[in-house]
């Protein structure tokens, strides 16, 4: 597998940026390589000086050199080092299913900051190559196509590594694709995400025709970028007024009088604006500053009602309510559902698994079609039928049953009472 230069990319851009077929009249003013919007993409976002281009690099400046839009306070580009590249390798040596999907894991760590270009090298043996979609999915879910409906019968993929930057799509191959090759999908799709966690080659047989494979072995290679963001607040350190503190940043609500400026303004607050010796209450609610979670909304103050779902923390827990935790369609009771167990998705008043009538949240047991509250107590299946927390011989229901907490049996005209006596009365 190839190394890839930290000169083959200029900050968060590994991906080579050429510009397009200009269209007629368009030029390139300031001779950069690039020109101005609605003539080339990527575009020139300043046309005028040839140090500002879609991956230049990026300065502490308040100048947007690479064109991407950001500001040097939340672009990743400003500061940025290249880290170190992640390789492993898995051999999960296992059968390819016809009509059937394998996957296999390989954990990454170490990475400093993003990835921002990822390479896969597989060693796929297929019955019948065409049939194959393989994807590779990242740590976040991100997800690329690498093959698919490529090949005939006895074609491999042997040594196969798949690179964006490779001179040749896999269209250009036949037989045995061993080499570099373009993937079907763009894993520049993978860049500024997450370099570390899990990421999972998917091999599926998409095609019913009684063949199967083996999926022999693969290899990840993941190039990092040490971004200057050390506590991973979003803030590069050249906008962060404290880049060691992820709770200190310009976007981060102010906490009264700790001695610490969260808000990066420039100092701590008391809530005291106007000076009159008192914390404000901006909002007017009855809550000061330094006790609301937002002193800009009436609505919003400890013991407020909280309104589900609006994604916003009404009664400033820290959290705003959730309707439907456990995703099932089913609102929770806070919220005016009649889910029985919000935290339990087999659960609801509208799920009845074993269809015996009952529902999940009234069947004592919604995986057995023999008990249900409506059901009558059969005395001699072991079951509790009737779901009254009692079977067989210890049910009531069940002639001969004294009752008690022996639950012996022992004559049908048991007076029922905790002693065990039979006695003529109670």
């Amino acid at each position: 597998m190839r190394t890839v230069a930290w000169a083959s990319f200029v900050c968060l851009s590994l991906v080579l940026l050429l510009p397009s077929v200009a269209r007629a009249g368009c030029s390139d003013g300031d001779g950069d390589g690039f020109e101005p919007p609605g003539c080339a993409s990527p575009a020139d976002c300043n046309d005028a000086d040839d140090t500002i281009y879609p991956g230049a690099p990026e300065a502490c400046d308040g100048i947007d050199s690479d064109c991407d839009g950001l500001a040097d306070e939340v672009d990743m580009d400003v500061g940025a080092v290249p880290g170190p590249t992640l390789t492993s390798t898995n051999t999960p040596f296992i059968q390819i299913q016809d009509n059937g999907v394998r996957t296999d894991h390989i954990t990454l760590g170490g990475g400093p900051g993003p990835a921002v270009d990822v390479n896969v090298t597989v060693e796929l043996f297929p019955d019948i190559a065409s049939d194959l979609v393989v994807e590779l999915i990242a740590p976040d879910g991100t997800t690329v196509e690498l093959i698919s409906g490529i090949g005939g019968f006895g074609d491999t993929f042997n040594g196969t590594t798949l690179d964006d930057e490779a001179s040749d799509p896999l269209s250009a191959g036949s037989g045995s694709w061993t080499g570099t090759f373009q993937p079907t999908g763009v894993l520049a799709a993978f860049d500024y995400g997450p370099s570390n966690g899990d990421w999972t080659l998917s091999v599926a047989d998409v095609v019913p025709n009684f063949a199967d494979g083996i999926f022999n072995a693969w290899e990840i290679e993941v190039v990092t970028l040490d971004v200057d963001d050390t506590d991973g607040d979003g803030w590069t350190a050249c906008g962060d007024c404290d880049d060691n503190d992820a709770g200190a940043n310009p976007d981060a609500a102010e906490i009264c009088n700790d001695s610490i400026d969260q808000d990066c303004d420039g100092s701590d607050t008391d809530g005291d604006f106007d000076g009159d010796g008192t914390p404000d209450d901006a909002d007017g609610d009855g809550v000061d500053y330094c006790s609301d979670c937002d002193d800009d909304d009436a609505a919003a103050f400890p013991g407020a009602s909280e309104i589900c779902d609006d994604s916003i923390d009404q009664d400033c827990n820290g959290v705003d309510l959730a309707g439907d935790v456990d995703g099932d369609g089913v609102d929770n009771a806070a919220c005016g559902g009649d889910d029985c167990d919000d935290s339990d998705p087999t659960l609801a008043p509208d799920i009845d698994a074993d269809g015996d009538g009952s529902d999940a949240c009234t069947d004592c047991d919604d995986g057995e079609a023999l008990v249900s509250p409506d059901l009558a107590e059969d005395c001699g299946d072991g079951l509790d039928n009737d779901c009254d927390g009692d079977f067989d011989g210890l049910d009531a229901d069940c002639a001969g049953d004294d009752d008690d907490s022996a639950g012996d049996d022992d004559d049908s005209a048991d007076d029922d009472d905790a002693t065990d006596d039979d006695d003529a009365t109670d």
